[in-house]
This record gives structure tokens, C-alpha cells and sequence, in this order.
């Protein structure tokens, strides 16, 4: 009941509110439609996935103890996850201090059972204790980049398994010595080279401020900075004019495969037109058809916005990932898993080193259908701290 509860008061505020895009209006349609769906879950006990979506949706609700944030929940796991947690709960003196064990704890138990790997797609958070894994969300603080990836994701990505894998799962080890390094296998596929992303907090000038209270100007510099790294990675292939069609899939983190390219280009178009006039606050001038689609990806934008950071790649790519995310990070990819992974190497550790820290997902144009499987690459063991 208590997740129909969080869905239905998330309903009711989206439609409470004055304006709202026509995403946003398909999103509580859809909402509306799954409710019974949810009820169902609730019923039959939540598997690892949902239940950790369910984690992530309840981050900043009130709760009595941080540890509540997982153990007071679990009631609405399955049976199977519930018997297996049953061991780790502890209201201690020093669980209750330190609260992130019990998170860690759990997300093992997760990640052992997921193997959509859900719980990397939430870990980035906006602060985390010290001592706290990378890999492992900080459930009593805000996420770092809002939905999870795994949440857009319309289409079956499987950048890290082949046309012929397809059902395979990652293997997922942790330390013997140090249970809080997970191991993957993966490779190392490119280095993040520049970033784009609107972070005006707190504001360093007036202009910034100002663009606090103007989301479509906010949204408009944003995508300008977006295109003009595009272009400098495909500027001789494209005229200085033209939208890069991986610049467009990027933004719109392939939303809109199913449909003509051509038509595709229009929207994206269309969209800029219009976030770019900046004195209408409303679409003017399109037809019925074109304004349903000029305010499709303008929801899909928007959400990127505030949440990730656009970059390109040292290999010239272009993506979306985590907002922690710095030059000289490494996108990698993960036997069995979705999604590509930005990871964090450590210096000193040598060239061979393959300790590192967690970032992110990320959407990587060119490589979310398993094409960088084709390439021969040196696989490793990442122990991620």
C-alpha cells in the first residue's frame, strides 16, 4: 500500500501543477494505467530491481532512523530477499551511527540478485560518508542526477553484451578480504574528455542567478554548450550549421529510434526554435502534430538538463553521464551489463591498476548496442572501493 501511496501523491502533484509538458501529461497516464500493477507487486513482495527503485523513490522521506530507509521497508521485499536480509538488521548504537554499513549491506544483497545492475544506475549521490563505497547510494541524501538512466530507457540497450549474448548477466564478485569492493569484468573503452552541465549553485555572477528563474534560457545555453562540443568533435563532417545526429540521439538518449530520421531532425529542430525564443514562454507557430513533438523532446531535454552532464570523448564520441564526472575519467564497459559506466582510476596505482572509484551510467552514443563488443579490447577485473 505504501508504494501505491508514493506513486499516487506523485500523480497528484504532477497534476496540480499549472503547466506540464505532454511527456509529463503521458508519464501520469501511464502512472494511472500501473497502479493496480504496483498493488500487485506489493502483494507478491518486491524482487531486487523494483525494490530498489522503490529505495531510490523513497530517499527523502521521513524517517525516524536513517537505517529505516532500507530495514523499514523490507517488508515489502520477497520473501527470498527478506529471508536473506534478515541476518544483516541491527538498531545498534554503532549501526544506527554508522547507517551507510547497512546500506552497503544490502546492496550487495542486491546487486547479487539484479542483474540489470539497478543499484549503479542510483548510486551517484549528493554526499556520502566517509568510508562509504562508491558503488553503494547514499539513501539518506539526495541523487546526484534524478531518474536513474535505467528509468529512460525505452529501448533494450546491452552495451556490454553481443547480438549473441543476448539474456546474459554480469558477474558480480566482492572482496573476500574487503566485502565493500565490488568486481566487475569489463574493459576500458574511452576517456571523457570535455563536459558540459548547468551547475549555478550557488551562483557565481548575477547572469547565473538570473538563470535560475528562467528554465528555457537555462535549458537553451545548456544545449548550445552540448552542440558546440558535438561540433568540434564532428566538425568535418557536418557544415557549422548542421545538428550532428549523434548530438541529437545523445540528447534525447535514443528516445526516438522508432521513428523516420527525418522527422526526428524536425522535432529536434522545432525544439531548438523554440527554446531559443526566448520571449515566448509558450510553442507558437507549429502545428497540432509538431507542438506534441517539439514538447516530447522538450521534456526529454529538460530532464537532462538538471540531472547529467554531456561530454565527449578523447575516441570522439559524445554522451551523457553523471554530474560528478571530471576530464580523464574512463567510460567502460561491463561484461553482461546495459550500460556503459564511468569509473574513476586511482593515481599511483600504476598503469595496470584497476582500482577505482565509482561515477556513473552514462548513455554513450555508438556503443549502447553492444558495438564496442566488436572491438578487441584487454579485459580486466575492476575492483571498485
Amino acid at each position: 500500500m505504501m508504494i501505491v501511496l508514493m506513486r499516487a501523491q506523485n500523480l497528484t502533484n504532477l497534476l496540480k501543477s499549472p503547466r506540464f509538458s505532454q511527456p509529463q501529461l503521458e508519464v501520469a497516464v501511464s502512472n494511472i494505467i500501473n497502479l493496480h500493477m504496483t498493488a500487485d507487486q506489493a502483494r507478491k513482495g518486491l524482487r531486487s530491481k523494483e525494490f530498489t527503485i522503490f529505495l531510490n523513490h523513497g530517499r527523502l522521506r521521513n524517517v525516524t532512523e536513517p537505517v529505516d530507509r532500507v530495514w523499514g521497508f523490507l517488508g515489502l521485499a520477497h520473501a527470498e530477499l527478506r529471508e536473506a536480509a534478515k541476518p544483516l538488521i541491527s538498531y545498534s548504537t554503532e549501526t544506527r551511527r554508522d547507517f551507510y554499513k547497512a546500506y552497503a549491506d544490502m546492496g550487495r544483497l542486491l546487486l547479487l540478485r539484479d542483474p540489470d545492475l539497478c543499484l549503479l544506475s542510483i548510486a551517484p549521490s549528493a554526499n556520502k560518508p566517509p568510508g562509504m563505497p562508491s558503488w553503494c547510494p547514499n539513501f539518506h541524501a539526495a541523487a546526484i542526477h534524478g531518474n536513474p538512466l535505467q528509468d529512460r530507457m525505452r529501448f533494450p540497450f546491452h552495451a556490454g553484451v553481443g547480438r549473441n549474448e543476448i539474456g546474459k548477466s554480469p558477474e558480480v564478485k566482492f572482496g573476500s578480504d574487503n566485502p565493500n569492493i565490488l568486481m566487475l569484468r569489463g574493459f576500458r573503452f574511452d576517456t571523457i574528455d570535455k563536459i558540459a552541465k548547468l551547475d549555478f549553485s550557488p551562483a557565481n555572477s548575477w547572469e547565473e542567478e538570473r538563470l535560475q528563474t528562467a528554465p528555457q534560457e537555462k535549458m537553451a545555453l545548456w544545449e548550445q554548450q552540448c552542440l558546440a562540443i558535438a561540433r568540434s568533435v564532428f566538425h568535418r563532417r557536418i557544415f557549422s550549421s548542421d545538428i550532428p545526429d549523434a548530438h541529437m540521439r545523445t540528447m534525447l538518449m535514443d528516445s526516438l529510434a522508432d521513428e523516420p530520421q527525418r522527422s526526428s531532425r524536425k522535432a529536434y529542430a522545432n525544439f531548438r526554435k523554440f527554446t531559443n525564443d526566448f520571449k515566448n514562454k509558450y510553442p507558437a507557430g507549429f502545428t497540432t502534430d509538431e507542438l506534441a513533438a517539439v514538447l516530447r523532446v522538450q521534456g526529454i531535454v529538460s530532464t537532462a538538463s538538471v540531472s547529467r552532464a554531456y561530454f565527449s570523448t578523447v575516441g570522439g564520441r559524445v554522451g551523457l553521464g553523471p554530474r560528478n564526472i571530471e576530464s580523464g575519467d574512463t567510460v567502460c564497459i561491463v561484461h553482461g551489463a546495459k550500460l556503459p559506466y564511468v569509473l574513476r582510476f586511482k593515481p599511483g596505482g600504476g598503469s595496470g591498476s584497476s582500482s577505482c572509484e565509482f561515477m556513473g551510467d552514462a548513455y554513450v552514443d555508438g556503443v549502447m548496442y553492444g558495438e564496442a563488443l566488436k572491438k578487441s579490447a584487454q579485459s580486466e577485473v575492476f575492483s571498485i572501493s
